[in-house]
């Protein structure tokens, strides 16, 4: 699976001064302070594949990516359980096989979006035109973690992305999330925030067998 990466904006800290016009020379040192922040970045933490499943024929391949658990997402949660649920990897439609979840060939996509702790971060999923004709990619199907960022105990949760629409101010861990109950999950790293993704694979023409086919999907997130 191949992610185009884009940091649209990179904070800059400016200090500005203001001079005013005076009769009587003089002259005095003035200082500023400037504080800078991380650099946002993207880093994929599981590459987003459909394994063996799909068929050369013409058709729609489904994967779902919800549902992803909370040790694979890395934040705590009191009511989300550990593992990935049943449906989490699953694949249906007339141009794959279809399975539960359970084939070990399925991954949906895991990507870490890395950043200074307990900033915010506006995070947008598009479709892209692919490298063939022969299919479309349409990313769907995950969720990013929604993250509290106080130290009662949490119930962070994956809440759902929609492609083409920007989540806002969503938190990145800012290193207080060691709640004092952590039932489930792990305590996330300071200043990361993870999603998944799936999606639709739409097969156009139909396609080589033993032959490997890139897909491509953009995410931009900004400070």
């Amino acid at each position: 699976m191949q992610l185009k990466k884009k940091q649209l904006v990179q904070q800059v800290g400016l200090a500005i001064f203001g001079a005013t016009l005076a009769l009587s020379a003089s002259a005095d040192i003035f200082t500023a302070t400037v504080a800078t922040i991380d650099d946002v970045s993207i880093t994929e933490k599981q590459a987003l594949d459909f394994g063996t499943t799909v068929l050369t024929t013409a058709g729609q391949c489904v994967m779902v990516a919800t549902a992803p658990g909370a040790l694979l997402m890395e934040h705590t949660s009191q009511t989300l359980v550990d593992a990935e649920g049943a449906t989490y990897g699953s694949i249906s439609g007339s141009s794959c096989v279809t399975t539960a979840g359970s084939d070990a060939t399925v991954n949906p996509g895991v990507w870490r979006i890395s950043g200074t702790s307990g900033g915010t971060v506006s995070i947008l999923i598009s479709t892209i035109a692919q490298a063939s004709a022969d299919y479309n990619f349409t990313p769907s199907g995950g969720c990013y973690i929604e993250f509290s960022n106080d130290t009662t105990d949490d119930d962070d949760t994956c809440e759902s992305i929609v492609p083409g629409t920007v989540l806002t101010n969503k938190n990145l861990a800012n290193g207080t999330e060691a709640d004092a109950t952590v039932t489930n999950g792990v305590t996330p790293t300071a200043g990361d925030l993870l999603f998944t993704i799936g999606g639709v694979l739409d097969v156009i023409n139909p396609l080589t067998a033993e032959t490997p086919y890139v897909l491509a999907f953009q995410v931009d997130v900004t400070y």
